[in-house]
């Protein structure tokens, strides 16, 4: 049993093997509502379709999602538009997990720091959700990973919390009386400072706006009324989209050298 001195409140002080293991628990633990990479996979591949047409010349697209998980949007990419697909996750369980349901795909342990690929392979790298969680001292290398990794003319594909308030929905350990924000969030960012890190990093801005990330309106019609999606969203989804998104949206192209 944790003594009183043990049970003092306090907050988590992360890195990164604190963020490794948290994932191998919280990353299998069924959550409340799907995950982002499932709940955003029609608008996710709806971009990353109209981004191959109009921006990749090669006829074998190689793409790389950072923080994988499950591997279950890496399925649809490369059942729906061909892709060859790698993955890579801090966590070895999901990893492990991912091979056994999609053993056709590849996937590795890594991390966005290391991904322990090659300079200059990937046309895609795509990394949902995960930049967030981040360590400070981490950030930079991240986005320098990314730049390496990708082929010029490459393209990085970012989802974020739109301007979190980190100081909000936190969360308290019952064992030890840890705090902690949110899903193991640590960083916030707005429009300008992902435009900041592309150009710091070799990357020209193509999008960086607040969003819905859904390519429909479908959660926020009551079931009875999922019909009204079809009439709506054609009209409205661009107003939507910007008043109702709480994820931050970016696609940055790497220069060509």
């Amino acid at each position: 049993m944790l003594n009183k001195i043990e049970r003092r409140p306090h907050y988590v002080e992360w890195n990164g093997d604190k963020i490794s293991e948290y994932w191998d628990v919280f990353g299998n633990i069924k959550p409340v509502s799907p995950w982002f990479s499932t709940k955003a996979s029609g608008f996710i591949l709806k971009e990353l379709k109209s981004l191959k047409k109009k921006y990749l010349t090669s006829k074998d697209i190689k793409v790389l999602d950072i923080g994988s998980g499950s591997g279950d949007l890496l399925g649809k990419m490369h059942q729906e538009l061909g892709f060859d697909c790698h993955g890579i996750d801090i966590s070895t369980d999901r990893i492990e997990k991912a091979r056994l349901t999609y053993p056709k795909l590849k996937f590795s342990k890594g991390s966005i720091i290391n991904t322990g690929f090659d300079d200059k392979i990937f046309d895609i790298v795509i990394s949902t959700q995960t930049i967030e969680h981040l360590l400070t001292e981490d950030l930079e290398f991240a986005f320098s990973e990314m730049s390496r990794v990708l082929k010029p003319g490459g393209i990085v594909f970012l989802t974020t919390r739109f301007e979190e308030n980190l100081g909000e929905r936190l969360k308290v350990c019952p064992d030890c009386l840890c705090i902690f924000s949110h899903s193991q969030h640590l960083q916030s960012f707005t429009q300008q400072s992902i435009e900041n890190l592309f150009l710091k990093f070799g990357f020209t801005t193509i999008v960086s706006k607040k969003s819905l990330c859904r390519d429909s309106l479908k959660e926020f019609i009551p079931n009875s009324l999922k019909w009204v999606n079809f009439f709506v969203n054609p009209i409205f989804h661009k107003y939507m989209d910007k008043r109702l998104g709480k994820y931050l949206f970016a696609i940055g192209r790497k220069k060509n050298e």
